[in-house]
């Protein structure tokens, strides 16, 4: 390249004169490249684009989809009554409409029901715990496991001296033993007779009141002075009534004690039945000294209905209420295990 000031030739590379110094305007010829370089590289560009706008695309879903997730597991889970229902005593209320309906139910304490408990799932009572039904009944669409104790409970209608104890007359639990009078030992109630079950007669009782059907009668009071002792109260048999022995030689007490009080009957449904220990025993009359006692009151009823999941037994106490001095004992109550097939005798 010649020097347009000084004519010094110089390479034709050289930027600047080594001779002058003079700054060498770049031709025509060598900005050429330079332009062709940049064209090549916008076309590159303009065929790299459409996937860079895909690539970017899939970002946007990427972090999109990540806070969606993020969000959706720290949200609050939202309860409802179809989740598992740990019940205790403060939980349980009567029930306006007779039935308690909830899904799973797990009893972890000791508990009085306050209305029937119906269960469209399991129910479940936990070792140790003790639900006392006091005449309810608990109805379970699933598995009926209790791992502790149902306790029937008692209706605490104790008969005054002399009087008869209260008596069920559709019932088929146990009557009440006589109370004690003229020193003679009164008699005991009685068992009463059997039941035809079927799905139709435990749904009328269940609509009438399984306490009219299932409960023990009480004893009977035991005499006040130069008086007779009461008569047991009475089921769908003849109950307990005073002993004619020595019934007009005067008592040893001044003021006979009450007879004892029977035991409400319990109604126990499930598809499937785990039995545990079950109690709906009679009531003993309290024994003063030197006084005549009352009679003693009668085992009530235990319905275990179950179905196609099976029963399995467990242990049960429905004996009447033990004889006391000169008093009758309570008849004992009876265990139905009825298995009612594919259809339900009450709907949970």
């Amino acid at each position: 390249m010649i020097c347009p000031k000084c004519d010094t030739e110089n390479p034709e590379s050289a930027r600047y004169c080594s001779h002058c110094g003079t700054k060498f305007e770049p031709s025509h010829e060598n900005t050429l490249p330079a332009e062709e370089e940049q064209h090549v590289e916008s076309v590159l560009f303009e065929e790299v684009r459409p996937y860079l706008k895909i690539l970017l695309i899939l970002l946007i879903l990427l972090i999109f989809a990540y806070l969606v997730l993020h969000f959706w597991k720290s949200a609050p889970t939202a309860h409802s009554y179809s989740t598992t229902a740990i019940v205790t005593t403060t939980i349980i209320s009567n029930p306006s409409n007779g039935m308690a309906f909830l899904g799973d139910i797990k009893y972890t304490s000791n508990i009085t029901l306050t209305g029937n408990i119906g269960a469209t799932g399991n129910v479940v009572i936990e070792k140790g715990v003790i639900v006392t039904t006091n005449g309810h009944s608990i109805i379970a669409g699933g598995t009926l496991n209790n791992q502790g104790q149902i306790d029937a409970g008692n209706p605490g209608d104790s008969a005054p001296e002399s009087t008869s104890g209260k008596s069920y007359p559709n019932s088929y639990g146990g009557s009440g033993g006589a109370g004690g009078g003229g020193g003679g030992q009164s008699e005991s109630g009685s068992v009463a007779g059997n039941a035809s079950l079927s799905n139709t007669e435990i749904s009328s009782w269940f609509n009438g009141g399984f306490i009219n059907y299932l409960t023990g009668a009480g004893g009977g009071g035991a005499c006040a002075l130069n008086e007779s002792g009461g008569a047991g109260g009475s089921t769908t048999v003849h109950g307990g009534i005073v002993s004619n022995v020595n019934s007009f030689i005067p008592c040893v007490d001044s003021g006979g004690s009450p007879g004892a009080s029977g035991s409400y009957g319990i109604y126990l449904q499930g598809r499937a039945i785990v039995a545990g220990s079950v109690s709906a025993s009679g009531l003993q009359s309290a024994q003063g000294q030197g006084r005549d006692s009352g009679g003693g009151g009668g085992g009530g009823v235990v319905i275990f209905s179950y179905g196609p999941g099976g029963f399995t037994s467990g242990s049960y106490n429905v004996a009447g209420g033990a004889a006391q001095q000169d008093s009758g004992a309570g008849g004992a109550g009876q265990v139905w295990i009825y298995p009612y097939g594919n259809s339900l005798p009450i709907n949970p």
